[in-house]
């Protein structure tokens, strides 16, 4: 009994030392690695009416290599711990136009050739600071000054978290 206690709390005490901490998103995407190789400007961030501040986020990916986590767009908050960071939700795939949506935050992964090539993509973020940059999966990226939500991107329909 006692050998099968010791060899119990071995294997739980030798268990943390096995697993390896969340990546940092600092380190998402490093120099040559080819999502990096990608490159991401925001084309605009427009303000949503809703309860807590919004915007609609839209982005052009050049030479997209293939699928990314979405959730990878986020911002830096120094008051929260990086977990709590805003990320983007409601993810669209939308035409190199930007006027009709091509895959939706449920259909998206169930079409990989959308991502690759050129991708165009809208996506909510909350409390967005503007005066910072757009962490992403390809580096950072400053964001434009907010305007009016385009009339092409009306589709495009907002449903609180909640």
């Amino acid at each position: 009994m006692i050998k099968l206690l010791l060899m119990f709390f071995s294997v739980v005490l030798l268990i943390p030392l096995s697993i390896k901490p969340q990546q940092s998103f600092k380190n998402y995407a490093k120099k040559g690695d080819p999502i990096q190789l990608s490159k991401i400007k925001v084309i605009g961030a427009y303000l949503i009416k809703a309860d807590e501040p919004v915007h609609l986020v839209e982005v052009q990916i050049t030479d997209c290599k293939g699928m990314f986590d979405p959730i990878a767009f986020t911002q830096e908050d120094e008051s929260l711990p990086q977990e709590n960071w805003q990320v983007a939700y409601m993810e669209h795939i939308i035409n190199a136009e930007g006027t009709k949506i091509l895959a939706d935050d449920f259909t998206a992964t169930e079409k990989p050739e959308l991502w690759k090539g050129n991708v165009r993509m809208v996506f909510f973020m909350h409390y967005l600071n503007l005066e910072k940059t757009l962490r992403t999966p390809f580096g950072e990226c400053p964001i434009p000054k907010a305007t009016k939500l385009p009339a092409r991107l009306k589709m495009v329909k907002y449903e609180p978290p909640y």
